[in-house]
């Protein structure tokens, strides 16, 4: 459930030192999650989260479009959101993108995930969390984010009838 995620996770905002970085990466490496909105020239951000802040642009309203992931699923592709954007440049080979903005026709990584132990951070260029952790869209999809969830096992079971077909002896029973 969407609001068990955010009440189990870190919502993090506002510059890092490197004690509060530090803080956070043990909560996550430990299993936690947390969702991060880095700031602009943040260097503690940058190292924990493996993004930087390309540029820093005003609250308007911005259309994000959703990799086509399983977090992703049966949600409306590309939506909008209003709240001020921070595109994001990974710096780290282990970040991947799961959500891009369009600014002057150039896609901006919006949302990364990065996996740190035995959790995950997820890292948005939307400035305010309030509004991503509200939105009918974006909110189901960062909280499946932060609490993936695996995939059920199962084997595979399958009943069949073999021979019949619609002719001769439809509908009796030899």
């Amino acid at each position: 459930m969407a609001s068990d995620c955010w009440n189990e996770s870190k919502l993090v905002s506002g510059r890092l030192d490197a004690a509060r970085a530090s803080d956070i990466e043990c909560f996550v490496r430990s299993g936690g999650s947390a969702l991060i909105a880095v700031e602009p020239d943040d260097h503690c951000a940058a190292a924990l989260t493996g993004v930087e802040v390309v540029s820093d642009l005003p609250t308007t309203e911005w259309f994000v479009t959703l990799a086509d992931t399983a977090a992703a699923a049966r949600l409306d592709p590309e939506v909008a959101v209003s709240s001020p954007l921070r595109p994001l440049r990974p710096i780290a080979g282990d970040v991947e993108v799961v959500a891009t903005t369009s600014v002057r026709f150039e896609h901006h990584p919006t949302i990364a995930i990065r996996t740190l132990g035995a959790g995950r951070l997820v890292i948005t260029a939307l400035g305010d969390l309030d509004a991503v952790r509200r939105h009918s869209t974006i909110g189901p999809f960062v909280a499946r984010l932060l609490r993936p969830v695996a995939p059920a096992r199962t084997t595979d079971l399958g009943v069949g009838v073999v021979g019949y077909g619609p002719f001769g002896g439809m509908g009796y029973l030899h």
